[in-house]
């Protein structure tokens, strides 16, 4: 790999050798066209620099012949300098796939049919998992990097996702606790311009910073757990005290006053209370007595 060294050096591409295409291929899609952009070679790639004639007409006087085209060598040297490039950057597996191709945009092509095809299957996928991805168990940054991680992937294989679909997809997956900033959110897209989806990240970014300062502030230090706790449990003891004292005072006069007042009650009720005049008991009549037609009794 000493070429592909020299190749990616004199490029200044050295910094991506360490970027491995496997199944990342979006991100090494774009470090590689931004390198290509800068150098001014993205059109080997993209079909903007087309392979050049192998000669050229060159008039002199009347006469016309052909020449080597001067751009030709050029060119080719770039074109494998890219190439070398490319392969210093796949995977071994990779690598196999584009093996025998000749041209940096025959790789370029081969890779983006490899690693991007368009498939219905992982259309329907990406799209439901944006509708059903969730901020649940995740910090805020990562559940924001998700989404647009599905979003991202969407339009790799041709499908847009509009500014107003991520915003929603970002919106559904979050808790309880971010309805206030929610409501805030939907309201302004009705507005215009429309919010972006940068917008709505820096948002809740903000709003997210507030709610754990919020709980970091209210959080009971040790020290004060601790302070809390005696204070609570000195009022126990000291009501227990006071509770207690007042019980056994209440209780004895009410005891004292509730055994009175039964007596009395009782004394009242059994001097009105009728009397039998064959069992001579009180409560009942004689024409109530049960055994009043038994003539034995």
């Amino acid at each position: 790999m000493l070429l592909a060294h020299s190749c990616t050096d004199i490029l200044g591409l050295s910094s991506l050798s360490y970027l491995r295409l496997s199944s990342n291929y979006l991100l090494w899609k774009l470090h590689t066209e931004t390198w290509l952009s800068s150098q001014i070679l993205l059109g080997h790639v993209t079909g903007g620099s087309p392979h050049p004639s192998p000669t050229i007409e060159v008039r002199t006087g009347n006469e016309v012949s052909e020449a080597p085209n001067p751009n030709l060598v050029k060119w080719i040297r770039d074109d494998q300098k890219i190439m070398a490039l490319f392969f210093d950057t796949l995977s071994e597996e990779a690598l196999r796939s584009v093996y025998g191709l000749q041209t940096a945009q025959e790789v370029w092509f081969s890779l983006a049919k490899k690693y991007n095809r368009i498939s219905v299957s992982m259309k329907c996928d990406l799209q439901c998992r944006l509708q059903s991805v969730s901020k649940q168990g995740k910090k805020l940054a990562e559940y924001l990097s998700d989404v647009k991680l599905i979003c991202d992937q969407l339009d790799s294989i041709g499908c847009h996702v509009p500014e107003n679909e991520k915003i929603f997809g970002v919106l559904n997956g979050l808790g309880q606790e971010y309805e206030s900033i929610i409501a805030v959110i939907e309201n302004a897209m009705d507005s215009e311009p429309g919010l972006s989806f940068e917008d709505v990240e820096i948002n809740l970014t903000n709003f997210d910073e507030k709610i754990q300062a919020y709980a970091a502030n209210n959080t009971v230090s040790p020290h004060l757990a601790f302070s809390t706790g005696r204070g609570y449990t000195n009022r126990g003891r000291g009501q227990g005290r006071s509770g207690y004292s007042r019980g056994r005072g209440s209780y004895s006069t009410r005891g004292r006053g509730f055994h009175q007042q039964i007596s009395q009650d009782s004394s009242s009720e059994n001097n009105t209370r009728p009397t039998c005049q064959i069992c001579h008991k009180y409560g009942h009549s004689a024409y109530k007595f049960y055994k009043r037609f038994d003539h034995a009794y």
